[in-house]
């Protein structure tokens, strides 16, 4: 009896031992754990303070109600060209239209609360809340309208939203690849299943940036179209911790709020409208993407900015040869073009037409 009351007791000294080495050890990997977050939270924010000191803003930043926007004017005449850039880019994507442009008015590249250099502000990121800021920041910033808004990609909802809002502040509109708020549905299965990829990747990659981990591994989307001295600066903003958390919330919204807030602003003032598609969507279909389905939507996209352009009797709709969505890089001059024929137009108070 006493030998297995000693037995008994040693196996609940040995279950002890076992569970105490346990919590011992689940201890120590929490502790590491914690400090590896905390390494890599403090990681990023060394690192990102750098790259801002490495790369200042080349415009000015405007407080419009508790966060700055970073808006950069050049050139000088009236009436002043607005530009917004597409749901992953900013001011920076400009970089070959504006000079131009600036060479014959006044035109002012932005950045979106929480892209570029712009402070982050608070979700949702919709249309409506961006024409809120951009309003804002054109008043702050004493940049008078009449304005002619360029807009690609998803800038084109915002654009377009700006003008419906604010009619009488109006001059023109050059929508470059312009999102349709009706397009979405309309898509092929192959580039909606596409289309959710991104999103999980803009998930996966919001919940990674704070830690420094795509700064580590070195895991940005930096647009090989860019000059090459602007590399750089592009990959520096594009692993700030804002950045990939404002993508996701635009992203988001494209199909969503956006998309209805679009819907509902059904009318345009009939000003001057130049519509630019490109080409193609792509150089090539993407990954998942058939042939087919990849000629699909590249007639879609041409459908629904046509649909786009017979909103304003005063139109001209122009597909880019040579081109994919990012006009602004693949053929600047294009946009530089139908910049200044709105420009033009609009100063000479004719109509657009007269020059076609």
């Amino acid at each position: 009896m006493a030998e297995k009351i000693a037995n008994s007791k040693k196996k609940r000294t040995g279950t002890n031992a076992f569970w105490n080495w346990t919590r011992c050890l689940a201890k120590i990997a929490v502790v590491i754990f914690v400090l590896l977050v905390l390494t890599g939270v403090l990681y990023q924010a060394i690192a990102s303070t750098r790259d801002m000191k490495r790369y200042p803003p080349p415009g000015r930043l405007v407080d419009v109600g508790g966060y700055r926007l970073h808006i950069n004017s050049t050139g000088e005449g009236a009436p002043t060209v607005i530009l917004d850039a597409g749901v992953c880019d900013y001011s920076l994507h400009w970089c070959l239209v504006q000079p131009e442009v600036a060479k014959f008015t006044r035109v002012c590249s932005y950045d979106r609360a929480g892209l570029g250099w712009s402070d982050a502000a608070p979700p949702p990121r919709t249309s409506k809340k961006i024409v809120r800021e951009l309003h804002t920041l054109l008043e702050k910033a004493e940049i008078p309208g009449p304005y002619v808004l360029v807009g690609h990609s998803f800038g084109g909802y915002n654009v377009r939203l700006f003008a419906h809002k604010y009619p009488e502040e109006v001059a023109g509109l050059v929508l470059v690849d312009a999102a349709h708020e009706n397009q979405w549905p309309r898509l092929p299965w192959s580039v909606r299943r596409l289309y959710e990829q991104w999103t999980r990747y803009m998930k996966s990659r919001r919940f990674w940036s704070p830690l420094g981990v795509n700064r580590l591994f070195n895991r940005t989307g930096v647009d090989p179209k860019l000059p090459e001295n602007l590399q750089a600066t592009d990959r520096a903003l594009r692993l700030r911790t804002r950045y990939m958390s404002t993508l996701h919330n635009e992203w988001s919204e494209i199909n969503g709020e956006s998309a209805v807030q679009l819907r509902a602003a059904t009318t345009l003032p009939q000003v001057l409208m130049m519509v630019l598609t490109a080409e193609k969507h792509g150089d090539e279909p993407p990954p998942g993407v058939s042939e087919e389905d990849f000629a699909k939507w590249n007639a879609l996209l041409y459908e629904v900015q046509a649909e786009l352009a017979s909103r304003c009797k005063d139109s001209v709709h122009i597909k880019v040869a040579n081109s994919t969505h990012t006009i602004p890089l693949d053929q600047p001059a294009a946009v530089i073009e139908s910049i200044r024929k709105v420009v033009m137009a609009a100063r000479e108070q004719r109509p657009l037409r007269t020059q076609e």
